[in-house]
């Protein structure tokens, strides 16, 4: 599985609500969005910077370290993130 498919079920998961979101930042600078990966262990961290469109993945967070992918995501799964990231969570 492509590392743009796992992508695309996380986040199709997390809008369905079977996938946690861990954590949502907003700096002055980006707008942070963590999610849980398929492995329940895994942590996914996205990150949109200020003026940007897209959508970037930083990192992975593994049990077995922490596996450095930036990748700039497509308009479609940038889409899903910012609804993601709009969402109205109870914290």
């Amino acid at each position: 599985m492509t590392t743009t498919s796992l992508i695309a079920r996380i986040v199709h998961e997390a809008q369905g609500g079977t996938r946690h979101i861990l954590r949502s930042d907003l700096t002055d600078r980006h707008r942070r969005l963590v999610l849980r990966g398929l492995d329940h262990d895994d942590e996914w961290t996205f990150a949109l910077a200020q003026g940007h469109r897209f959508w970037r993945l930083e990192h992975i967070s593994t049990r077995h370290g922490i596996a450095s992918v930036p990748r700039t995501l497509g308009k479609r799964l940038s889409a899903r993130l910012n609804n993601l990231y709009d969402q109205p969570r109870v914290r």
